[in-house]
């Protein structure tokens, strides 16, 4: 400010000076003299080339002796945004956005819930083939494998269901269903052994095939729709929080997310192998399908209604 207004005041005084003594008619030198600066000595203006009787204002210092503007660190200065693209930690950045939708809120809940089951029962899987089913491990992997397929379809039907419910309604109920039947899954030899009293399923007392008895066939029947179920959570949850979360917060967002699944199962993995040791693989899953469920249920709110953000597609 104080350079603009020293060059200002050096144009007045140079026009002046040079239009004060001339009484004659205007010509182009005089034209310039008055105020139109074309002429190349009429651009050089600076402190330095001021008339001797021009004194420059107190609170104008030359360009050249001007200090520049110390930096001031602001409090916020390291929580703001730069060009849509916010800066701090990560995982603080990633759980505040989390934490400000409910919608975003129970997705990633029920992802990390559900990751974090798979995981332990992916460890308890050997024991419950061996101790629930009665099976070698290698022949009661084949028997499980039909959860597979129920992923398989869960992945393609998914797209046709998400198009007819809401993402988050759709999240919601394939938890529910999943938590239902890993309890039944659990106790399959208890259930096999009730069902097979009535006329319907009968069938579950005839089948002995080896060590292949119906306990097997209920555990194939019920696997199929575990895996359909994983597979609604897992398209529908991502589709939540790719709907609700801005772009440039979804790589924060979906790391949190992941983070919290490693973390929250790394512990209970360890205990569910020692627990599975001392009272038995059918106890522990119950356990598992019991807490997952009651801390799905008690995040659950009322989520807004506010629309998800529009993004251009280009």
């Amino acid at each position: 400010v104080g350079q603009h207004r020293a060059d200002r005041l050096h144009r007045e005084v140079v026009v002046e000076r040079r239009c004060g003594d001339d009484d004659g008619p205007p010509s182009g030198d005089a034209e310039r003299q008055r105020g139109v600066v074309g002429h190349p000595e009429d651009l050089r203006f600076g402190p330095a080339e001021l008339p001797e009787q021009v004194e420059m204002p107190p609170d104008v210092t030359p360009a050249a002796h001007r200090r520049p503007p110390a930096h001031v660190e602001h409090p916020q200065e390291h929580s703001t945004q730069h060009g849509g693209r916010p800066e701090g930690r990560w995982w603080l950045t990633g759980w505040r956005q989390i934490r400000s939708d409910p919608a975003v809120t129970q997705a990633a809940i029920e992802l990390t819930l559900i990751s974090t089951a798979l995981i332990i029962i992916s460890g308890l899987i050997p024991k419950y083939i061996e101790d629930v089913l009665g099976l070698p491990v290698d022949v009661g992997a084949i028997v499980l494998s039909p959860a597979a397929v129920g992923i398989i379809l869960g992945l393609r039907i998914a797209n046709f269901l998400s198009h007819r419910v809401p993402h988050a309604v759709l999240s919601t109920t394939g938890f529910i269903g999943f938590v239902i039947l890993l309890a039944l899954v659990a106790f399959v030899r208890e259930e096999a052994s009730f069902l097979g009293g009535y006329g319907a399923f009968a069938f579950l007392n005839d089948v002995s095939v080896g060590q292949f008895d119906g306990a097997g066939v209920l555990a194939i029947i019920l696997v199929m729709p575990l895996g359909f179920s994983y597979a609604l959570v897992s398209v529908a949850g991502s589709t939540v929080l790719n709907d609700r979360v801005p772009l440039h917060l979804q790589g924060r967002v979906l790391s949190t997310q992941a983070a919290l699944s490693a973390l929250a199962s790394s512990l209970p993995v360890l205990a569910a192998g020692a627990l599975g040791d001392l009272i038995g693989v059918t106890p522990v899953m119950a356990i598992v399908a019991g807490v997952i469920g009651a801390i799905a249920a008690l995040n659950m709110r009322p989520r807004a209604d506010s629309p998800a953000p529009i993004r251009s597609t280009l």
